[in-house]
Order: structure tokens, then sequence, then C-alpha cells
């Protein structure tokens, strides 16, 4: 059975998807700090119902940038990897990065990513043949060579 392997890689793809990925992980850990000064403000002002929803909105919104982010990195990783397996992995790039805004560089890798065209080499398998070292001259069957008498018609070998 021969194997295929891949001559190029999807390396675009996997640079935008890994830019992507860090600069939501940069924008998230800004609006998580943003959350936590707002709710800092919201306790020393006794509750203030505004600045609570203000530190739950961008705290929530930072938590699932980073979720985005991280699978953002994977599928990248995996997109260079894998890159038989440019579509799915390219489809979770562009499909987080979506849900991700302000980050074009996932949408761009993830379509690139969906776009490649791998080129594949055939590579032949390992099987080893072993040599035919003797044949019966009366059937023909291939016999080992330690034996004096062939197994399927009885011939004494010499």
């Amino acid at each position: 059975m021969d194997n295929q392997t891949v001559q190029n890689r999807p390396v675009a793809a996997f640079a935008l998807s890994l830019v992507s990925g860090i600069t939501g992980i940069i924008v998230a850990v800004i609006l998580i700090l943003i959350g936590a000064i707002a709710y800092s403000e919201a306790i020393s002002y006794y509750y203030s119902s505004s600045s609570l929803s203000t530190a739950y909105l961008f705290g929530g919104w930072g938590a699932w940038m980073i979720v985005c982010s991280i699978i953002s990195i994977v599928a990248g990783v995996k997109l260079n990897s894998d890159p038989m397996g440019h579509t799915k992995w390219g489809i979770l790039v562009l499909v987080f990065s979506i849900l991700m805004p302000v980050n074009p560089f996932g949408i761009i890798g993830g379509a690139l990513g969906i776009a490649f065209k791998p080129i594949t080499e055939v590579v032949p398998s390992t099987y080893k043949y072993q040599p035919i070292n003797r044949i019966c001259p009366q059937c023909g069957h291939v016999i080992d060579e330690s034996v004096r008498f062939c197994p399927h018609c009885g011939k004494q070998l010499f």
C-alpha cells in the first residue's frame, strides 16, 4: 500500500491564525483588566449596577475571546501539522475568528486554509519482498529450502 506525503504546507494560513490567536489573547486580557477595574469601582460605590454590568460585560467578553483565541491557535497548529485536513482546520479558524471580532487575521488565515491545495507525492510502502528460494521441479510450488520432500506432491528433492 502506498502512502502520500504533502510537499507543501499552508504557512500563510498557519501564521495568520497564530497572529489572530495571539492578538485575540492580548485584547482579551485588556478587556478582562477593564472589567476588573469596573468591578472594583462598582464595589467602591456600593455596588453600582451600571459599573457591575460593565464589569461583567467586559470580563465575560474577555473570557470568550480567550476561548476563541485558544481554539484558533490550536486549529492553526493542526492546519500546519495535518495539511490534508486543511478544510476542517481552516473552517475552525474561520468560525472562531468570526466569533472573535476585531481580528481580520484569523478570517484571512481561515479562508487561506480552506483554499489551500496540498501537493502530494506518492511514497512506496516499505513492504519487503522475499525472494523465491526453491521451487519443486514436479509440481511448481514454492517450498522451503530445508525440506527434503515436497509437501505438495511428495517428490524427493536434492
